[in-house]
């Protein structure tokens, strides 16, 4: 099987936080170059799926940047997107300055819950879900750094995974000039980490 042909067959949801700010500013394709428009981490979700279905070579299972799920009840959110992530094989993880709210458990905080719930084998009827791949794309700062990442505190399901490496890490501006290679190389690593190392669990 070609890189292509593993790009094409992935399934891809993404995990971020929405509305973090501390971002280096984007320039949308949709405007005027001379037109200024706030840039989030939602920012570079779009801008990514941009990029990967220019090239014909995403099926995204994330909700839509239109997309207001803020009305319903928490348990109803968390189905809905346990059901996204269920038919996903590959977890992208925006990582950004805020993305951790220091005050709260982790075990409040979505991320954690996302990338647990898409490393775990899920049976539904006769089809199991198996352990995603999973990539932590590091976004540039409001400054354009990338160094807040290697002081900040993580997630303990992220560190840990950085630890014994099953996730693939990389900056923004190198994923986007190869993220089907980057898909490659983390489609290898969990062929390559044996189950039991991968940190599962918040």
């Amino acid at each position: 099987m070609t890189g292509k042909e593993l790009f094409m067959a992935s399934k891809v949801f993404v995990s971020y936080k929405y509305a973090d700010s501390n971002v280096a500013h984007l320039y949308s394709p949709l405007y005027s170059p001379y037109t200024y428009t706030s840039t989030t981490v939602r920012s570079y979700v779009d801008d990514f799926m941009r990029r990967a279905q220019s090239a014909g070579c995403v099926v995204y299972k994330g909700e839509r940047a239109d997309e207001d799920l803020s009305y319903l009840k928490e348990d109803t959110i968390w189905q809905k997107l346990k059901d996204r992530i269920y038919d996903s094989t590959i977890t992208l993880v925006f990582i950004s300055p805020n993305m951790r709210e220091p005050y709260r458990k982790e075990s409040d905080q979505w991320i954690p819950w996302e990338i647990a719930f898409s490393l775990r084998e899920t049976t539904r009827s006769d089809r199991t879900s198996h352990s995603n791949a999973l990539i932590f794309v590091v976004l540039p700062d409001r400054n354009g750094r990338y160094d807040y990442f290697s002081s900040m505190r993580h997630f303990a399901i992220v560190a840990g995974n950085i630890q014994n490496g099953y996730a693939e890490v990389v900056c923004w501006a190198d994923f986007v000039t190869n993220i089907q290679g980057y898909i490659d190389k983390a489609l290898w690593r969990k062929k390559c980490t044996p189950s039991y190392e991968v940190v599962k669990s918040v």
